[in-house]
């Protein structure tokens, strides 16, 4: 956990878990929708190294456990096509409560943005921009700190490669299509996670 874990902290382990996320919404005007979101979440880690970090550092501080948290969602969506967009924004923001009387393991708040932008370029050439953001207060479980990495927030780095409770990414791919369904995408990308935002430097961007 940390913006600056060194590569030889690796351990195998076995988790097993279960993830549930249900939005109700509400158009509100064509393209806005407002509603509540509710995640279900459970983790377990079952078999891990004995004496490793994940032993003493994870597993015994409880990371382990249900987290069901309830709170209000908004999502914009002006895109000319779902999966194809080439023009528009998709936007999501929601804001969550996990609480000992929603049946949680743990108690928290969570909010996350997660913001795209399209835009055409030459011909039927595509800029998207993406940025994607989580701040979590208070007892945030392991599965659910800020993973920075993976295909889709900073690609290039292993999911989860580094974790923590504040996470902030952006990144911006040009999209060229070439020829039948195949085309080519050109990326680049920054991002870091942080215990507070008073941690986040300049200097540390990934």
């Amino acid at each position: 956990i940390g913006n600056n874990t060194p590569s030889d902290n690796e351990e195998d382990f076995k988790p097993r878990w279960f993830r549930s996320f249900t939005n109700i919404q509400k158009r509100i005007k064509p393209g806005l929708y407002v509603g509540l979101r509710y995640n279900l979440e459970h983790y377990d880690i079952i078999e891990y190294e004995s004496g490793g970090l994940l032993q003493n550092q994870v597993i015994d501080k409880a990371s382990v456990g249900l987290a069901s948290g309830l709170g209000i969602i908004l999502n914009h969506d002006t895109r000319n096509n779902i999966y194809f967009p080439t023009k528009g924004f998709y936007n999501q923001v929601y804001a969550l409560a996990f609480k000992k009387t929603f049946g949680s393991d743990f108690a928290f708040n969570l909010f996350a943005a997660d913001l795209r932008l399209y835009l055409p370029a030459y011909k039927t050439h595509v800029l998207a921009i993406h940025s994607f953001n989580i701040f979590g207060e208070g007892d945030v479980p392991l599965n659910i700190l800020g993973p920075l990495g993976g295909g889709y927030y900073a690609r290039g780095f292993y999911l989860g490669r580094y974790r923590d409770k504040k996470m902030m990414t952006m990144q911006a791919e040009y999209r060229v299509p070439l020829f039948w369904r195949i085309g080519a995408v050109a990326f680049v990308g920054v991002g870091d996670v942080a215990g507070r935002m008073t941690d986040f430097k300049a200097g540390n961007f990934k």
